[in-house]
């Protein structure tokens, strides 16, 4: 499977009170989102995610991997949730089922009502991906983007490597920023990351980013 675009879902549109909401893809290794698992030497024209591993569940074949779809918006008040598939959305189901109020189906077109913040699963029928709604509280706390002790990444798509973090320093990102890299906390107390942005490691295999894990904490409180 070639990679997916973060910043172009492709599958999905999405509008809350008629003003577009971006969709992001991702890949995923848990039902009810497709996948497929391969053990080492099973197929050996694949790719696997851990080659070296001894098979088991992290033996997931990148090009296994199938796509789910995410988006995030602020809810302080009552929403109309507009979704539109590519394919047909007429057996899908919405998880819980208590969140939402399903307005009305109409072949490839859900419309949904959601009264408060709350997290919502899209599922298709069949081997189709889903699509993951946080309909969040609205954010009370942004910093300030020239405070010295704070690391500030507005919307857009930033190539950060490795952002280092330090005592009382805050990473803040900015709904719509995309941060493809890592956090690192060594020795480091009273350390924040806030904001809805999204911090990616698409680019990079298992492992092979610019260090082992996306957020290590290190001798940190």
């Amino acid at each position: 499977m070639p990679p997916i675009d973060p910043l172009h879902g492709g599958t999905y549109t999405l509008t809350v009170n008629g003003t577009p909401v971006a969709v992001y893809g991702a890949k995923s290794c848990q039902p009810p989102f497709p996948f497929k698992v391969f053990k080492a030497g099973e197929h050996p024209g694949i790719k696997l995610a851990r080659p070296d591993a001894a098979g088991g569940p992290a033996q997931i074949a990148e090009a296994g991997n199938a796509p789910y779809w995410f988006a995030s918006f602020p809810v302080g008040e009552p929403v109309e949730v507009v979704v539109t598939s590519k394919t047909t959305l007429d057996q899908v189901r919405v998880r819980p089922a208590h969140a939402a109020t399903v307005k009305c189906i109409d072949g490839n077109v859900l419309t949904l009502q959601v009264e408060k913040p709350t997290k919502l699963s899209i599922e298709p029928a069949g081997r189709h991906g889903g699509l993951l709604l946080f309909a969040d509280a609205p954010e009370t706390e942004i910093p300030e983007a020239n405070d010295p002790k704070v690391h500030f990444y507005g919307p857009g798509l930033h190539r950060a490597d490795v952002i280092h973090l330090k005592d009382g320093e805050t990473l803040y990102l900015a709904p719509g920023a995309i941060v493809e890299g890592g956090v690192c906390i060594e020795n480091a107390k009273n350390v924040r990351i806030l904001g809805r942005g999204i911090l990616c490691g698409d680019p990079w295999g298992w492992r092979a980013g610019p260090q082992p894990h996306m957020v290590m904490l290190d001798q940190s409180e």
